[in-house]
């Protein structure tokens, strides 16, 4: 009988490591490379192995053994996209594997299998399995060494191989990321609270070898330490976590499903339920949950104190133990019992995985790859192509794709809008294919190229097709092309050529954003068509938005000519396009609209107007709830 429960339990988890496996391999033929993925191939081929240590390694600010393992992988096997995919993805499902071997040596059998089913269908693990980042190996690595762990503290298994494999890993997590890092610290410092003394020796040994074996790596390690981060108060990206973070990762941990989650906090009811005082000499549960929560809290206090850290991807290597804390059956359940409830894992797992992360339509367009086959697709002799994507990214998929094409980046204002003016005033174009653009350029292409063939918005992208001719107005559902009579200020003289404008301000007038919008993230364009009689070198025409709620002014905006224009240009246009959201996602109610010529220059208004589009509420939905 124990026999054919063991081969049931079996068959049970080699349906997990199969649909796992089937979870992050599918369609892999097609699975596309993120920013971060092709931030890392592009740092792999330089002059010397010494620049390759500093641009590839020192100053990106992650450790070097990923960067180091591509540079070795890439140059023995190439750039195939699938075959460097396949390592991670193959760590990804070992790390099903090793939860339920800790799950097992823990608790039960039936905890091994409830854990590692929570591991398999979530799109967190999913995602970091697929991508050619530390993540996955990171993970990998932090199951292993809390399994040696396990070995030499729960299971007493104290020979001096495990205790030097021990050392090894945590230099491994070292070389791999800070985060597994910090985990592995933890870990190694729980077991400090449970040593004895006969394996006191071996178990300073160990960390003892971890040092040594990452001496080499100190140096980048404290220039790494010094450069700064991501945080938006350096110039980057990433804002100090909120309580909203904890509430929205939670979630995520669940595929933002409230059945799932529902799920998942039955099996830990049921499990507490089950559970018998067996008088253990170690509280398992209180250690995984120290585990679980101590990185999230280091993190959150860096991240708030010091500088911006905490991503969801720093917390994948301790999410395992999580999931041990809510299954945490001391007792062997039934065969049956452990099929039913994995299975109803998986399943709802899967489900979710479709409908509330729509993981396989929207994860597998990313901002280049989606780009590039669209050039691939609409390209023609005549097509500016422009982004804000980096142009060694453009070359990493010219090489994938066996095209080539002429590429200008508006990544780090490397095409600043006076340039991009003149690119889209130059008669050699007569389409434009651009990717990711910022919201005024966007409004500044649809001016000169009215006509839009294809728009397509997705995770963090949003690709559209402009050709010159009659404006279908497909994407713009509302546009008030402004008038005399539309305006307050009647005052100014108007000729066939336009508004004649030489005050400070003109043309202003209040808008309900309720009669505007349809939704809070829509976007407003206050376009202008402008030409001046002669040149002036004090010209400054900005065209102001304010977002007003009440008596409060939540935002001010306003695109100046001196950054859409040359001196040498009498006519130009201007768009000033913004979010209407303010900070903290606060939703204005009116929005004041007007021109203001700081210069008193003189100029001719030829078109005015105010138009509104469609935002991509689902732009950062990559780790946010899917909205409407």
């Amino acid at each position: 009988m124990l026999s054919l429960l063991k081969k049931s339990n079996l068959i049970i988890l080699i349906v997990l490591i199969v649909i796992s496996a089937i979870l992050r391999l599918w369609n892999i033929s097609e699975l596309p490379l993120m920013h971060d993925e092709l931030s890392a191939l592009s740092r792999l081929k330089y002059d010397s192995f010494e620049d390759f240590l500093y641009y590839g390694i020192k100053i990106d600010g992650h450790p070097a053994g990923i960067q180091l393992f591509l540079y070795y992988f890439t140059s023995i096997f190439g750039y195939n996209k699938t075959l460097i995919k396949l390592p991670f993805i193959l760590s990804g499902i070992a790390s099903v594997f090793l939860t339920y071997r800790i799950g097992k040596k823990w608790f039960s059998e039936t905890t091994g299998l409830i854990s590692a089913s929570l591991l398999v269908g979530i799109q967190y693990t999913i995602i970091y399995s697929d991508i050619i980042r530390p993540y996955s190996p990171g993970l990998f690595l932090s199951l292993l060494l809390v399994n040696l762990w396990t070995d030499i503290f729960i299971l007493k298994k104290t020979n001096w191989i495990r205790f030097i494999a021990f050392g090894i890993i945590i230099s491994a997590t070292a070389y791999t990321h800070y985060f597994t890092l910090l985990f592995s610290l933890i870990v190694s410092v729980t077991g400090l609270f449970l040593i004895n003394k006969k394996i006191a020796l071996k178990y300073i040994l160990s960390g003892l070898l971890a040092f040594v074996l990452f001496i080499p790596h100190l140096n980048i390690f404290f220039y790494q330490l010094n450069i700064g981060g991501v945080g938006i108060e350096n110039g980057g990206w990433l804002k100090a976590p909120n309580l909203q973070f904890i509430i929205d990762y939670l979630f995520y941990l669940f595929n933002y499903s409230l059945v799932y989650l529902t799920l998942g906090l039955s099996v830990f009811a049921y499990s507490v339920a089950s559970f018998k005082n067996n008088n253990a000499k170690i509280p398992k549960r209180l250690i995984l949950l120290i585990w679980f929560c101590t990185p999230i809290a280091i993190g959150f206090w860096y991240s708030i104190h010091i500088n911006p850290v905490l991503q969801f991807s720093v917390l994948l290597f301790s999410l395992p133990f999580f999931f041990l804390f809510l299954s945490g059956f001391e007792q062997e359940k039934k065969t049956w019992i452990n099929a039913l409830i994995t299975s109803s894992i998986v399943t709802i797992a899967i489900v979710s995985l479709k409908q509330e992360r729509q993981h396989y339509s929207s994860f597998y367009k990313q901002p280049v790859s989606s780009f590039y086959d669209y050039a691939s697709k609409y390209q023609n002799d005549s097509t500016l192509f422009i982004g804000s994507h980096q142009i060694n990214f453009i070359d990493h998929y010219h090489k994938l794709k066996n095209n080539n094409f002429k590429f200008f980046t508006t990544d780090e204002d490397s095409t600043d809008l006076a340039e991009f003016q003149e690119l889209l005033k130059d008669p050699k174009y007569n389409q434009v294919i651009a990717g990711s653009l910022s919201p005024s350029k966007f409004g500044l292409a649809t001016q000169y190229y009215p006509k839009v063939i294809k728009f397509e918005q997705g995770l963090n992208l949003e690709n559209v097709v402009l050709r010159k001719g009659k404006s279908n107005s497909s994407i713009y559902y509302k546009d008030i092309v402004l008038g005399s009579s539309a305006w307050k200020n009647t005052k100014l003289k108007k000729t066939v050529q336009g508004f004649h404008l030489n005050k400070v301000y003109g043309l202003s007038r209040k808008f309900s954003l309720d009669t505007l919008l349809n939704n809070k993230y829509d976007i407003i364009e206050f376009y202008a068509d402008i030409s001046t009689p002669y040149l002036v070198q004090d010209r400054s025409v900005i065209l102001v938005l304010e977002f007003e709620k009440g008596e409060k002014k939540i935002k001010w905006s306003g695109k100046s000519s001196q950054k859409v224009t040359y001196d040498n240009m009498l006519e130009f246009k201007i768009v000033n396009a913004q979010h209407i959201l303010g900070e903290n996602d606060e939703i204005p109610t009116i929005l004041k609209a007007y021109i203001w010529n700081k210069g008193k220059s003189k100029i001719i208004i030829k078109k005015i107007g105010l138009r509104v589009r469609k935002g991509n509420p689902n732009k950062y939905a990559l780790f946010k709830k899917f909205k409407e």
